[in-house]
């Protein structure tokens, strides 16, 4: 199944689609835009960015149930692969990534907190081993990858010197990125050619 935002009806809200149906099942029934789906590791639940009440992060099951309220602020958030945490930044140009529990009930609390205020990071990933992966802005033209520890308390910048003659590393192109499920490689999605 596929989880998406669609604005059918004039605002965004979560739909969830079977890869071989051409019927969508809505989720979310919102007068405010809700947006940025992730899929629980078990399939079961969906987290995602709603405007809500001033905005913040919210949970619900795809089945249907209530919609819980997790953090107050947030974007781009992603479940840790043990499915009790959510990862999320704090914009979309973040400075500073958190850590949640999935059910909700606690202050999100920060990680990498000195590591990602010292540049603009573009896009983030979470490696199947629980590791956060991103990819920043180090200088006007010019993007690095860096991959946290497994405590993920610091970063370490990987060689990508490979990429770099196929444009892989551009910051402007880039929108986001996610490890597939082995942790051998990254999905990019980027804008090419308009």
């Amino acid at each position: 199944r596929v989880a998406y935002a669609w604005n059918r009806d004039g605002n965004f809200d979560i739909w969830v689609q079977s890869i071989d149906s051409v019927d969508p099942t809505r989720v979310t029934s919102s007068p405010v835009d809700e947006r940025q789906p992730a899929w629980s590791p078990d399939g079961e639940r969906l987290v995602f960015r709603s405007e809500s009440d001033g905005g913040g992060l919210f949970t619900v099951d795809v089945d249907g149930g209530p919609v819980r309220r997790i953090a107050p602020y947030g974007y781009r958030p992603t479940w840790m692969p043990d499915g009790r945490d959510v990862v999320f930044m704090d914009s979309h140009l973040p400075h500073a990534a958190f850590l949640v529990p999935g059910d909700g009930g606690e202050t999100p609390r920060p990680i990498l907190e000195n590591e990602l205020s010292r540049a603009i990071w573009i896009a983030s990933a979470i490696h199947p081993e629980g590791r956060i992966s991103v990819i920043g802005q180090v200088g006007p033209v010019m993007a690095a990858f860096y991959v946290a520890d497994r405590t993920n308390s610091r970063l370490s910048a990987v060689d990508t010197s490979a990429a770099v003659p196929s444009g892989l590393l551009e910051p402007e192109i880039i929108r986001n990125m996610t490890w597939n499920r082995s942790g051998t490689a990254l999905v990019v999605e980027a804008v090419s050619d308009g």
